[in-house]
């Protein structure tokens, strides 16, 4: 007979300033952009902000460079102490335990 063991942590918070300003992909129509930009701006972040045009070119979020970073080729994509997050949840959570800001 086998037992599993399941342990659960909390979140890990950062207890370092980031080097660098957060970046965050976006753009200005999408619904999702708004909801991660509204989750900075309650935070308090200072971000820098680049726009992706889902409309030019055919959709620049399926550029490579953009692919490069982003495999799923959606908006937003946030780049946050050194991780990039690609889910509008997942960056709730990470700009909600973010201590360092």
């Amino acid at each position: 007979m086998f037992t599993i063991i399941l342990k659960t942590f909390p979140p890990r918070r950062p207890t370092t300033m980031a080097a660098s300003k957060p970046i965050l992909y976006s753009y200005f129509r999408s619904s999702c952009s708004w909801r991660v930009r509204i989750a900075l701006a309650l935070k308090g972040i200072d971000y820098e902000t680049k726009a992706v045009n889902l409309i030019k070119d055919g959709g620049q979020q399926h550029s490579k460079d953009y692919a490069s970073f982003n495999p799923i080729e959606q908006v937003p994509t946030l780049i946050i102490d050194g991780h990039t997050l690609i889910q509008s949840v997942s960056y709730l959570r990470r700009v909600s335990c973010a201590s360092n800001y």
